[in-house]
C-alpha cells in the first residue's frame, strides 16, 4: 500500500467481513445504508426519519464515520447485465437497440452519478492494558507481513482473541444501528469501493487495487493532482467552517445531491463525556453573554440570529442535563474532482455558491490538502479539527442523511429522467431505469410481487406515449404479449413511421415491425362472430360472460328479474350445443312466450346486423383468434367509444355498442393470461379500460384481470382516466407499478393520490395539476415515487409513438 507521508501512514492493516482494521491497533465496522425516497410533501414522514436518525446518532456514542460517494452510473456494464437476460425472436433485435442506447447515454449522462451512502464505526478496544494493544497491533503486522510463514501459537491465539472480540463488539453496534436505520453490513466489494475510489477520483479508470499506485501531488496550493499511467485528474477537499445556527429543515446533503456535478460528502463525528458537552454548552452562554455586554455599550439592538440562537442553546442545554443527550463534534467536508484544473475551479465556484445560500460556509484550504485527502479515507483518523462543529443529534440529522430522490430499477431499460427536484428531461442528471420483469421476484425491499401496472391521466398527456415505450422494451425479455387496441391506431402509425426511416439504416426498426401480429377485426365475414364469448370461453364462464354481455348491450335492469331469467335460460340451453353462438340465443330469445323477452331478442338481433356487432354474434361456426406470435396486437374497426366524462345514460347506439364491445376483449384478455406457456412470461395490456369502469360488471373483469395475472405472474397494464375504481386495499396491493399523468380535478386529485399512498395536501394537488405532458408521477416496486419526464431515445419509435395528428397550422404572433 501507498505512503501518502511519514506522519499520514495509509490507515488499512487488514479486512475481514466488513471489519477494517488499521495500523494503529483500531478497528472499524462497516455498512451500507439502502438510500430511502420520503413520500412526497410529507412532514410526519420527513419528521419520523430525522427521529430516528438523530436517536441513532445519540445513542451510538462511538466515532463515526458518515460518506456520502457518488458513483458513476457505469451505462456499458447495466446493459451489458440487461443484454444476457434478452430471449426470444426480438432478442437480436434488442441487443441492436441497447448498444444504440449505450451509445447515447454514454454521452449524455457522462456527469451522471448515483449516490451511496455508508457509515464507518469505530468498535470499542478490548479492555487491558496498553502492552494488549501493543500486541494487537505486532500480531496484526506478523498477520498481514509477506515475509512471515510462520506465526507463533502465541500470536495466533491473541489474533484470534482479537477479531472474536471486534467480532462480537460489531454484532452490538448493528443490532443498534439496524434498529434505527435501514442499512445492511458492508459487502466486500464496497469495501473495496470505499478504499480503492480515493485515488482516482474524477477518472474513468474502474476502481481496483491498482489504484492506490495513483501519484498524489500536491504543489499546487488547494489542490490534489492523482496521475495514473494513462490518466490525471484533479481535486480539491473543501471543510465546512461554518453552519446556521437553526438546521431545521437545512436538508443540506439531501439538496447537494440536486448540483449538476457529484459532489463527495464526509462527516467525522466524535463524542465526549456528558460533563464535556456541559461545558461547551457553558462556554457558549458565556460568549452570548460577552456579546449582551458589547450590545448593550452600543446601545443597539439585538440581532435575531443571536436571539433565535440563545433559545436553541437553552433547549439543548435542558436536553444534555435532563435527557443525556449527547454533543456529536463533527467534521465535515466536501470532495470535488475533474479531469482538468480550469473544470474544477468551475464548480468550486458554484459549490460555494449553493452553500452560501444555504446558510453554509466552505473553504479552499491552501496547505492542508493532504491532510485533509487523508482524513476522508476509511479507517483514517481526524488530523484537523480547526472546523469542528458541536451538533446535536437533531440538527445534524436534519442533514437528511441517507435519503435520495431515486426511483426505478438497478438494471433496467431507460425510461425517463427523474424531475422530482424541478428539472428538465434536458437538464437531469438522473435517469430512471425500469425492468417490467422484477416485480413478481423475490427483491430485497420490495413492496409488491406483481408484475402488473397501471397508467392513469386524461388524454393528451402521454399515456399511449409510455406504454408503447413499456412494451416495446419487454419484447426483448422474450415476453408473449397481447394488447388490446381500441384506437386502432398502433398498426397504421407504425407503418407510417417505416416510410420515414429507410430499411437500410433502420434495419432493425423494420425488422421489429415485420415480427408484429396484427389482428385487424372488421366487418368482412372472416371477422363474424371471432368476439363472441361463447365461441372462445368454455363451461360456467363462458355462460356468465354471454349473458353479462347480452345484459349490457340490452340495458337490463335489476328489478327486470323476467328479462334476465329468460336469458340466462336461453344461453345455457345454447351452450349444450355441440357449435354454440350467440346468434342461436337471440332466436331462442325471439321465440319466448314473453312478447317482451321476444322483443329483446329482435333488438339483440338488430345489434348483430350492425358491423360492429357482427363481431360478437356467431352462429356456432366462427374460428378464434389466433395468438401464435409472440407480439399480438387486437385492433377493432369501427368502434366509437365515447370520451369518458360522457354520462353513460346518454350514450348513443353506436357509443353504447363500443362500450360493450369491451367486455369479451376483457375476457379475452383474460384467456390470454391464464393460457400458460411453461417458461414464457406473459403481458396484457388493455387500453381505454375506463370504457368498462362505467359498469359494474366492467370493474369487475377489470379486477378479475389483475387477480388473474398475479396468480399466474402475469403481468397486465390497465390504462385508464381515472383512479376512482382502484382505492380499494385488495386492488392496490395488485398493481406492482403506477404511473399517473396531470390531474386538474380535485376529486381525481384526491383520488390519484391515495392510490399512491401519498398525502393528500395542497402541495401534493399543486403538483399534480402543474404535471406537463409527457411527465407522470411514477411509484416504483419499492413503493418510492417521484416526478418523471418519458424520454424516448429512438427517433423512429418517437415517430411511431406520436398519436398527435402532424398540419400544416402554426402559431402566429399578433
Amino acid at each position: 500500500m501507498i505512503n501518502l507521508i511519514p506522519k499520514l501512514e495509509y490507515p488499512i492493516l487488514k479486512k475481514q467481513d466488513n471489519i477494517i482494521y488499521t495500523k494503529d491497533g483500531r478497528a472499524y465496522s462497516l455498512y451500507a445504508m439502502n438510500p430511502q425516497v420520503l413520500k412526497m410533501n410529507d412532514a410526519y414522514g420527513e419528521d419520523r426519519f430525522i427521529k430516528d436518525l438523530a436517536e441513532f446518532i445519540n445513542q451510538i456514542g462511538l466515532p463515526t464515520h458518515y460518506m456520502v460517494i457518488p458513483k458513476s452510473l457505469d451505462i456499458k456494464e447495466r446493459h451489458q447485465k440487461l443484454k444476457d437476460s434478452f430471449n426470444g425472436e426480438f432478442a437480436d433485435i434488442g441487443v441492436k437497440y441497447i448498444d444504440r442506447a449505450t451509445e447515447i447515454l454514454d454521452y449524455e449522462l457522462q456527469d451522471a452519478v448515483e449516490y451511496l451512502f455508508f457509515i464507518a464505526i469505530q468498535l470499542p478496544k478490548p479492555k487491558g492494558t496498553t502492552e494488549f494493544v501493543k500486541s494487537t497491533k505486532k500480531a496484526f503486522s506478523k498477520f498481514t507481513s509477506t515475509l512471515s510463514k510462520v506465526v507463533s501459537l502465541q500470536e495466533e491465539k491473541l489474533d484470534k482473541d482479537i477479531t472474536h472480540h471486534y467480532k462480537h463488539e460489531e454484532e452490538q453496534v448493528y443490532a443498534t444501528i439496524k434498529g434505527k436505520l435501514n442499512c445492511k453490513k458492508a459487502t466486500t466489494q464496497e469495501i473495496n469501493y470505499l478504499e480503492y475510489r480515493p485515488f482516482i477520483r474524477g477518472q474513468n479508470k474502474e476502481v481496483t487495487s491498482e489504484a492506490t499506485e495513483s501519484i498524489i501531488n500536491v504543489k499546487k496550493a488547494g489542490y490534489i493532482k492523482l496521475t495514473q499511467l494513462d490518466e490525471e485528474s484533479w481535486c480539491s477537499v473543501l471543510p465546512v467552517v461554518s453552519l446556521p445556527i437553526d438546521m431545521t429543515y437545512s436538508k443540506w446533503v439531501f439538496a447537494l445531491q440536486q448540483l449538476p456535478f457529484p459532489v463527495e460528502m464526509h462527516i467525522r463525528a466524535d463524542y465526549k463525556n456528558i460533563e464535556d458537552d456541559r461545558s461547551e454548552v457553558i462556554r457558549v452562554k458565556r460568549k452570548f453573554k460577552d456579546q449582551d455586554s458589547q450590545i448593550a455599550e452600543i446601545n443597539e439592538d439585538e440581532d435575531s440570529l443571536v436571539s433565535e440562537g440563545r433559545v436553541i442553546l437553552a433547549d439543548l442545554e435542558n436536553q444534555i442535563k435532563n435527557e443525556g443527550q449527547r454533543l456529536a463534534r463533527t467534521n465535515i467536508s466536501f470532495v470535488i474532482s475533474d479531469k482538468t484544473k480550469e473544470g474544477l475551479d468551475e464548480k468550486i465556484r458554484d459549490l460555494k455558491n449553493f452553500c452560501k445560500d444555504s446558510s453554509i460556509q466552505i473553504i479552499q484550504p491552501l496547505s492542508d490538502q493532504l491532510h485533509l485527502f487523508h482524513q476522508c479515507l476509511i479507517g483514517s483518523r481526524i488530523h484537523l479539527r480547526d472546523w469542528e462543529h458541536p451538533l446535536s443529534p437533531e440538527a445534524l440529522a436534519e442533514s437528511l442523511f441517507g435519503i435520495s430522490q431515486k426511483v426505478g430499477n438497478n438494471i433496467g431499460f431507460y425510461l425517463a429522467k427523474n424531475l422530482t427536484d424541478g428539472s428538465t428531461v434536458k437538464t437531469s442528471l438522473k435517469p430512471v431505469f425500469f425492468h417490467p420483469q422484477f416485480g413478481n421476484q423475490r427483491i430485497e425491499g420490495a413492496k409488491t410481487r406483481s408484475l402488473h401496472f397501471m397508467v392513469l391521466g386524461p388524454t393528451g398527456m402521454g399515456k399511449s406515449f409510455l406504454v408503447k415505450n413499456l412494451w416495446f422494451y419487454s419484447t426483448f425479455l422474450g415476453t408473449k404479449i397481447l394488447k388490446i387496441d381500441p384506437k386502432n391506431e398502433t398498426e397504421s402509425k407504425l407503418k407510417e413511421a417505416l416510410k420515414s426511416f429507410s430499411k437500410e439504416e433502420y434495419s432493425e426498426f423494420h425488422e421489429f415491425v415485420s415480427k408484429i401480429n396484427f389482428i385487424s377485426l372488421t366487418h368482412e365475414n372472416k371477422d363474424k362472430g371471432k368476439l363472441d364469448p361463447l365461441r372462445f370461453l368454455t363451461g360456467i364462464e363462458a355462460e356468465d360472460t354471454a349473458v353479462t354481455l347480452l345484459e349490457s348491450l340490452a340495458k337490463v335492469q335489476d328489478t327486470e328479474r323476467q328479462i334476465s331469467n329468460a336469458i340466462t335460460e336461453a344461453v345455457q340451453h345454447v351452450t349444450r350445443s355441440e357449435t354454440p353462438g350467440l346468434l342461436k340465443v337471440v332466436e331462442e330469445l325471439k321465440k319466448n312466450k314473453n312478447e317482451i323477452v321476444r322483443e329483446v331478442g329482435i333488438q339483440l338481433e338488430g345489434f348483430s346486423k350492425s358491423a360492429l356487432g357482427g363481431l360478437l354474434f356467431s352462429d356456432g361456426t366462427s374460428q378464434s383468434i389466433s395468438l401464435d406470435k409472440q407480439v399480438n396486437i387486437i385492433q377493432i374497426q369501427n368502434l366509437d367509444l365515447p370520451k369518458s366524462e360522457v354520462d353513460p345514460k346518454t350514450y348513443n347506439r353506436s357509443q353504447h355498442l363500443s362500450v360493450c364491445t369491451m367486455i369479451p376483449l376483457a375476457k379475452f384478455t383474460t384467456k390470454f393470461l391464464r393460457n400458460e406457456v411453461k417458461g414464457t412470461l406473459k403481458l396484457a395490456i388493455f387500453e381505454e379500460a375506463w370504457a368498462l369502469e362505467n359498469t359494474v360488471q366492467g370493474t369487475a373483469l377489470i379486477k378479475e384481470m389483475l387477480r388473474t395475472g398475479r396468480s399466474l405472474n402475469c403481468g397486465c397494464g390497465i390504462v385508464t382516466q381515472s383512479a376512482k375504481d382502484y382505492n380499494e386495499q385488495d386492488v392496490k396491493e395488485q398493481v406492482g407499478v403506477r404511473f399517473a399523468f396531470r390531474a386538474e380535478d380535485p376529486r381525481e386529485q384526491q383520488d390519484v393520490l391515495q392510490f399512491f399512498d401519498l398525502p393528500v395536501n395542497e402541495e401534493n394537488k399543486a403538483m399534480l395539476a402543474n404535471l406537463e405532458e409527457g411527465q407522470c408521477l411514477f411509484r416504483d416496486i419499492y413503493g418510492r415515487t417521484g416526478i418523471i419526464g418519458v424520454d424516448v431515445l429512438f427517433n423512429e419509435w418517437a415517430k411511431a409513438f406520436n398519436t398527435v395528428a402532424e398540419t400544416n397550422a402554426t402559431e402566429v404572433s399578433i
